[in-house]
């Protein structure tokens, strides 16, 4: 059967080229199989093309264009298969022989016998390599080849027990061109790293370890923040990423739970985190020393469930209005959570987070003024013990015992919280 067969040009060839530039398109050429030497002009209305002379089976068909600057593009290539007709199969063929070649040097193909289950790679350097096969089949056609890479390792390094790590090479936040070199501890393989150069905030650690062969781990990385503590000994944190506590450094959650003292502070009720990993996009309370600048590590633990938490983390910069819903919201500012009061919302920074609290719960808790700070309970901060001095030394501070605060001169008959002591007022 006399046969002809032709390509039909895909208009997505053209779609990379039809809008280059300015410029218009003069000229057409392609090529088969990556045989460039053999272009062949492209008419412009041209678009089938007459693949009679190709062998039935894989090809690639290659087209790019000049315009009228006489630049050329750059090839697009595609892959198309020239199916077997039913002249090109015959019932009852077979494999009769296999051919097998390293590294595309398909010149020094080497029979495969059909019962083979090992192939000798002696005389292949350490590194990685190429194993080609393909078959022919009684009718002597040739399938085209499969091709895997590998690695062929030297033979020192197939001893792993004898090595052991000796150095680091490890560097922060991408910058490479600064990467340090550490030697580890012959006991231990533990290089401490120094931490103190780096900035308050999120960063990334990467690094590479080096064995006693020569050889050099992949990369390898984590998080990290430095977290500087307030000066009270408390602040707010979240990440998005479970993080370890450093020592000296405690974590705690806030519940739905509002008290009040004898002196007219509202407290929220906290919850210790148990163990040392703070879980990811959870809103905390750090406690620590204040001033000091602590560095938490990412975990690969996940740390504790939580399942009902007053504190929002804010993983990003954040606007945070006033109410949300149901919700009103409470910035972190000096020891305390003060309510929003600004119309406009107040913008909170990544890695911090916020009180959010029922209103029908704050609102049991309205003073004269407004709403005011609520703290964590059992926490006694500098700035607290001084408002409670404040207090102390104030001539009256008058509570009825719905925790509201009073004018001493307007209040009524009843029994009422005076400076911290419960009084009768005839």
């Amino acid at each position: 059967m006399n046969r002809v067969r032709y390509l039909s040009l895909v208009a997505a060839v053209f779609v990379g080229m039809a809008a280059w530039g300015q410029n218009s398109i003069e000229e057409r050429e392609y090529w088969f199989d990556y045989d460039i030497a053999n272009a062949k002009s492209l008419a412009q209305d041209g678009n089938r093309i007459d693949v009679t002379a190709l062998s039935p089976g894989a090809h690639t068909f290659s087209l790019r264009v000049k315009d009228s600057e006489g630049f050329w593009s750059s090839a697009v290539t595609h892959f198309f298969v020239i199916p077997f007709t039913e002249d090109d199969i015959v019932a009852g063929k077979t494999i009769t022989e296999q051919m097998y070649w390293f590294d595309n040097d398909v010149a020094n193909a080497k029979p495969l016998s059909q019962n083979v289950d090992r192939i000798d790679v002696s005389l292949l350097s350490p590194g990685a390599h190429t194993f080609s096969l393909r078959v022919k089949d009684s009718g002597g056609m040739c399938s085209s080849a499969v091709t895997h890479f590998f690695v062929l390792p030297r033979a020192e390094d197939l001893v792993i027990d004898q090595a052991s790590i000796v150095r680091y090479l490890y560097w922060f936040d991408n910058d490479v061109t600064n990467y340090l070199v550490a030697d580890a501890d012959g006991a231990t393989g533990i290089v401490p790293l120094d931490v103190t150069g780096l900035t308050t905030g999120a960063h990334t650690i990467y690094w590479r370890v080096g064995d006693s062969k020569g050889a050099w781990s992949d990369k390898i990385y984590c998080s990290l923040f430095r977290y500087t503590m307030p000066d009270t000994g408390i602040g707010t944190f979240s990440n998005d990423v479970a993080m370890e506590l450093p020592s000296g450094m405690t974590a705690q959650y806030t519940t739905d739970e509002l008290s009040q003292s004898s002196g007219g502070k509202i407290y929220v009720r906290p919850v210790d985190i148990q163990g040392n990993v703070v879980p990811a996009e959870t809103g905390l309370v750090l406690k620590g020393e204040g001033g000091v600048t602590y560095t938490l590590v990412q975990s690969d633990a996940t740390g504790p469930s939580i399942a009902v938490n007053t504190l929002v983390p804010v993983l990003e910069a954040t606007n945070v209005t006033e109410t949300e819903g149901e919700y009103t919201n409470f910035m972190y500012e000096d020891g305390a959570f003060v309510k929003i009061d600004d119309a406009n919302g107040v913008m909170i920074a990544a890695n911090q987070a916020y009180l959010r609290l029922p209103t029908d719960k704050v609102n049991d808790y309205v003073v004269e003024g407004g709403i005011s700070p609520i703290w964590v309970n059992g926490i006694a901060t500098s700035i607290d013990k001084t408002l409670a001095t404040a207090e102390k030394n104030q001539s009256e501070v008058v509570y009825d015992l719905q925790g509201r605060r009073l004018s001493s001169k307007n209040a009524v008959k009843g029994i009422y919280i005076i400076n911290g002591r419960k009084v009768v007022k005839p």
